[in-house]
């Protein structure tokens, strides 16, 4: 049995992978036109069918093996053919993955195995809003009969498969979900009330999907473990989000696309939750409180070790005439409208050696592709063997707090050697917090700094606050130069002061960032341009210090000789 607190939202399970890898399948499921006497709003869920099957194809899903029903092919019974095409077709060793976007609905619990009294349910097609004679809830989707297919999956890929459940919709009515001119959610406060039948079975409500509730079976062969991602706490609002061309998505598949389209290692759960974490942040600019939580086999890879890794440089598709092109990279990647693409001979791992063979602007953003236009015309061929690199990343936003909020956000820099994390730790008990932890207002912690890498590192935090305030965690009247540096192997434990959460409420986000050379990060601060210690500063203090001088911001969101260690935590009122 998955209570209402865990299973609709995001069921993600993964096993290891041994010698037997098998095929990706995918079933996508989107409502979002429903019928005018359903009593349910529209949104944008067939947009999100094509953002999942662009991302998939990206993880190497083959179109063959993606199988859509989009809205009036979404009814109930199609959706159940097709759950149990799935399974019939999955084979030991597979990845399976069931993606629905749509509403979500608590209705009356008729069997007396949920706690509150109600069961959790997806909104098909034909499934109404409200009770009527003709209508009992016959056509909702109940958590219970997911269940069914959920462990009929992990039976038949087993231990060596993976089988990911993606369910962008409302997942509890413990919040108000509505709809105004500027904000669409996904589900309803209002409960689909039918007379209640049976009695409570269970004596506490944290069981999470049950293997019990199923009988064992005589040479049944071993499950596939599962992790549980959800798109929104309790009490937070599932949020539609828009992109720069104005196109709704549901804000988890967003996020799992962006991350997913732009991801260059390999990939455990907990990892891609801090992600995800972050660029549903990063989408929503401070304005709206939602994060993802999870549960399970947090540290299990994804797709059994078999993720793709997503290159840093792009490739040209077509040349479609002499001053325009067609690249693989588009919005998952980060691009947008105004962003400058320069091209260099294949294999190039340093551009200030290489020679530039061609400079252009994105012109239009697709999600997985773009064009390109050039400054100049280019000799047919020329792009054939010639890698693409994003110089410069156009900020589609125009208030000066929200862009600089927003590109720290989502700056990013991955060097081993300076593998420089932190925890949040239990004052008392000194014990790491997990990372789903959600804060009161009033709260304490300390930080522990650890380097990993192979080098000794300089550090600063970075506090990227709910309301777009920018501060850094470690004050130059408290810490000493010394205290900001960590030798290779090193672990620090800083509790004077302690972290206190304060208002506003939200999601926070602290970014560390690590370099062999000591960071000056002080515009942040003093709104003020970098000091001159007599030598170059790094490409982030120079992005920092544009950033805090006036309004000139460039627009490069990665950088070399760096590392970033990326954490969010939610911050309630009560």
């Amino acid at each position: 049995m998955v209570t209402h607190r865990s299973f609709l939202q995001i069921i993600l399970i993964v096993v290891s992978l041994h010698a037997y890898s098998g095929e990706k399948r995918a079933l996508l499921v989107a409502v979002g036109d429903y019928p005018a006497n359903s009593s349910w709003h529209k949104l944008s869920s067939a947009n999100d069918a094509t953002l999942m099957r662009t991302t998939l194809k990206l993880q190497e899903f083959e179109d063959r093996n993606i199988g859509t029903l989009i809205n009036q092919k979404a009814t109930k019974a199609n959706i159940l053919k097709s759950l149990d095409l799935l399974v019939a077709q999955s084979n030991t060793g597979d990845v399976a993955i069931f993606h629905f976007s749509g509403h979500g609905q608590q209705i009356t619990d008729r069997n007396g195995d949920e706690l509150d009294g109600y069961d959790e349910a997806f909104i098909p097609y034909d499934a109404q809003k409200v009770v009527s004679e003709q209508y009992k809830g016959q056509n909702h989707l109940l958590d219970d009969e997911l269940n069914k297919y959920l462990y009929q999956l992990r039976k038949k890929v087993g231990a060596t498969g993976d089988v990911i459940f993606i369910l962008d919709a409302c997942h509890s009515g413990t919040g108000t979900r509505s709809i105004n001119d500027d904000y669409i959610f996904r589900g309803t406060d209002q409960k689909f009330e039918l007379e209640k039948q049976g009695t409570r079975t269970f004596t506490d409500d944290k069981e999470l999907f049950d293997e019990l509730q199923f009988p064992t079976e005589r040479g049944q062969t071993e499950l596939s473990p599962f992790a549980v991602f959800m798109a929104s706490g309790q009490q937070e609002l599932n949020l539609e989000i828009k992109d720069q061309n104005n196109t709704g998505y549901g804000s988890l598949t967003f996020a799992l696309g962006k991350v997913l389209g732009s991801q260059r290692e390999k990939l455990s759960y907990a990892a891609l939750f801090d992600l995800l974490r972050n660029e549903m942040w990063a989408q929503f600019g401070g304005k709206h409180q939602q994060t993802p939580q999870l549960e399970g086999a947090t540290d299990r890879m994804l797709f059994a070790g078999q993720s793709v890794s997503i290159p840093a440089h792009c490739r040209v598709v077509q040349e479609v005439n002499t001053i325009k092109a067609l690249v693989d990279a588009g919005e998952l990647n980060g691009l947008t409208v105004g962003s400058e693409i320069s091209f260099y001979p294949v294999n190039t791992t340093d551009l200030s050696k290489a020679g530039l063979l061609a400079k252009g602007t994105v012109k239009r953003a697709g999600l997985a592709e773009s064009d390109v236009v050039f400054e100049t015309e280019i000799t047919k061929g020329k792009l054939k063997n010639t890698w693409g690199f994003v110089t410069k990343y156009q900020s589609v936003k125009v208030d000066v707090n929200d862009t600089r909020a927003d590109l720290l956000r989502r700056v990013s820099a991955s060097e081993p050697s300076l593998n420089v994390s932190f925890e949040l730790v239990h004052p008392k008990t000194l014990q790491a917090i997990p990372f789903n932890h959600s804060f009161k207002i009033g709260d304490s912690c300390l930080l522990r700094i650890t380097n990993n890498g192979s080098n000794d590192a300089f550090f600063q935090i970075i506090d990227v606050w709910p309301n777009n305030q920018i501060k850094l965690v470690f004050d130059a009247t408290r810490h000493s130069l010394n205290d900001l540096y960590i030798k290779a192997g090193q672990s620090k434990l800083f509790s004077n002061p302690p972290i206190r959460m304060t208002e506003p409420s939200g999601v926070e986000m602290f970014k560390l960032v690590a370099s062999e050379k000591q960071l000056d990060l002080s515009p942040i601060v003093t709104k003020l341009p970098a000091k001159n210690r007599g030598s170059l500063p790094t490409e982030f203090e120079q992005m920092v210090s544009d950033l805090f001088e006036a309004e000139n911001h460039r627009g490069a969101v990665s950088f070399n000789k760096i590392n970033i260690f990326t954490r969010t935590f939610t911050i309630n009122e009560k």
